[in-house]
């Protein structure tokens, strides 16, 4: 039951390209590698040239369309792996002779889930476990510790928590993530590691925040100098954000992600069910930020105009050609617990698109938005007020921050008391 393969295991493999079409780097194993995990996982690829953080699937895995010609059979021969076009690329092997990578394979336990305590219940996507499970398998992102849950044939995100009065083969899990995983208490699911980032994928992600700038500057030096400044006022940015979250708060929740709409891809939308915004705070059409294990990236939240329960529409699902190792229906779960996020935030997340991801409300644009709708009616009545000989100076100063600040208070969600009341 415990089964734990504690240290990273390696496999010298010869790189083929496979035109596998997705959005975040891919490759694909011969059945027979790791064939105990049901589900894909993310791992290191090196090669002489370059090193890659990839999906990687069993050629099993794939589902295949109904019309697949034989060369897009997908079909990895024994010893070989096959690479989608961009992790190719980044591996460089369009420049060298040497086809032969290296698959470094992260770290895995096999771990039985239980319901989670009433009085102690996993916030949003966290799960309790041991801490030396923790230790073993989490990975720092935005300040906690992640893995990846391998289970319903997806690999999902799920934050860490430790609890000490939990064996090492055992998680807790809410009732709620039990849902969006497609889990019952008492299965078993496999936790693996996220691969580790070094100092090349740090500066990676300093050149993926300038895609414009990107496809014209050729000098790395460059381009690093550039995304720093970028980085550090978008720095500035988050921590107030942060401090605004202490002041008004803003919730997150779960959803299951399906494909986009037909015209959001292009766009940096995610859809969501109408009775979610009242939950999150705001109106169709505000901000909000996505979350995907430890990684977060910023989406206008519309309402969908077509919910999943509608059922799909036949013409799109058969034009469909991204991301078919999908085996769940839109239809399995509830409306409010579905939502749909464009290919631009796919990417930027790296993130698949069948998965969990977590929303909350912007805060800072929240605000900012609602001091821009005073300033007319709020202007009027200092103009107003100005003109009477008794108010000058400081009392309109201070009855305009006043005013300001008591409006903001609509903003504030409350926090409603916990226990019996009175």
């Amino acid at each position: 039951m415990s089964k734990l393969q504690p240290q990273p295991e390696s496999f010298q493999l010869l790189a083929v390209q496979t035109p596998t079409l997705a959005g975040s780097p891919v490759a694909v194993l011969p059945d027979g590698h790791l064939d105990e995990l049901e589900c894909p996982l993310r791992a290191e690829i090196k090669s002489s040239t370059g090193r890659v953080i990839a999906w990687v699937y069993r050629d099993g895995m794939l589902a295949r369309p109904p019309d697949a010609s034989p060369d897009r059979a997908h079909r990895v021969a024994a010893g070989h792996i096959g690479l989608s076009n961009r992790a190719w690329r980044t591996l460089g092997l369009n420049d060298t002779d040497d086809k032969s990578v290296e698959l470094v394979a992260p770290s895995y336990r096999h771990v039985r889930i239980l319901t989670s305590k009433v009085d102690d219940i996993p916030v949003g996507l966290s799960v309790h476990v041991n801490r030396s499970l923790a230790q073993e398998l989490g990975s720092r992102h935005d300040g906690a510790r992640w893995a990846l849950a391998s289970c319903s044939g997806q690999a999902q995100p799920v934050k860490l928590v430790v609890r000490k009065d939990l064996e090492a083969n055992r998680l807790r899990m809410s009732m709620l993530v039990r849902i969006l995983f497609g889990v019952k208490s008492g299965n078993d699911l496999y936790l693996v590691a996220y691969p580790a980032k070094n100092n090349a994928d740090w500066i990676n992600s300093l050149h993926d925040r300038l895609p414009s700038i990107r496809r014209r500057i050729s000098n790395p030096r460059l381009l690093t100098a550039l995304g720093v400044v970028v980085f550090s006022f978008r720095l500035v940015d988050a921590a107030l954000e942060w401090c605004l979250r202490l002041l008004f708060r803003a919730p997150e929740i779960a959803i299951r992600t399906i494909q986009a709409q037909t015209g959001d891809d292009d766009s940096r939308n995610v859809r969501l069910h109408p009775s979610v915004f009242a939950a999150l705070g705001i109106q169709s059409g505000e901000q909000v930020i996505i979350g995907w294990g430890g990684q977060r990236a910023i989406a206008i939240a519309l309402a969908d105009y077509k919910l999943p329960s509608d059922g799909p529409m036949t013409v799109l699902s058969q034009a469909q050609m991204v991301e078919l190792s999908g085996t769940w229906s839109e239809n399995a779960f509830p409306d409010h617990l579905i939502g749909r996020i464009s290919a631009q935030i796919r990417h930027d997340l790296n993130a698949p698109a069948l998965t969990v991801i977590t929303v909350r409300r912007r805060v800072r644009t929240l605000v900012v938005t609602h001091i821009n709708q005073l300033v007319i009616p709020l202007g009027g009545v200092l103009v107003t007020a100005a003109a009477l000989p008794q108010l000058r100076g400081w009392p309109l100063v201070v009855a305009a921050i006043v005013a300001t600040v008591l409006s903001l208070g609509n903003l504030r969600i409350p926090h409603p008391r916990k226990g019996l009341w009175p």
